[in-house]
């Protein structure tokens, strides 16, 4: 049985821990965690098989595999500390390891594995994996919590030249 524990219990962070707590028979979600210690919580008290919240020195303990659903600002931080621990990880914020190969050559000389999913938009591989048939239409709808947008650049220009009050 793969043991999991995910950082981040947001929108993919929960979508994710609901599929492996419903439909993934060969894996066990045992440890999450979130900076808001209310949504890990929430997340972890609506499962079928709650898992346990814990900081994320422990999850990585306890975890076969980390995944990272959190923010590209600590993907590449969690990445090396996961494979540091010999354990293997599934990166969701990809853009946070521009320019870290050295996590990829750590995984290589550790033994370990770092899971790269293709695009944030995985709706996108889909249709182009439907794209063998025939497709009529495609309604593709994306959301981001405000709060994820603190701080991102385009954010901060508009502030910084009043565009944004």
């Amino acid at each position: 049985m793969l043991k999991v524990g995910i950082v981040g219990c947001g929108a993919i962070g929960s979508a994710l821990a609901r599929a492996i707590d419903g439909d993934i028979p060969q894996a066990e979600l045992v440890a999450v965690f979130d900076r808001d210690g209310q949504k890990a919580a929430r997340l972890a008290s609506s499962l079928k098989k709650a898992p346990k919240i814990l900081s994320t020195n422990e999850l990585i303990k306890v975890s076969d595999l980390v995944i990272e659903a959190a923010s590209k600002d600590i993907a590449a931080a969690l990445a090396r500390k996961v494979v540091e621990n010999g354990k293997d990880c599934m990166v969701m914020s990809t853009g946070g390891l521009i320019g870290e190969v050295d996590i990829l050559n750590l995984a290589r000389a550790k033994g370990c594995k770092v899971y790269l999913p293709s695009g944030a938009l995985v709706g996108i591989d889909g249709v182009k994996s439907a794209s063998c048939g025939k497709i009529y239409s495609v309604t593709l709808i994306t959301s981001k919590s405000p709060k994820a947008l603190d701080g991102a650049p385009y954010i901060r220009r508009r502030e910084t030249f009043g565009a944004g009050k």
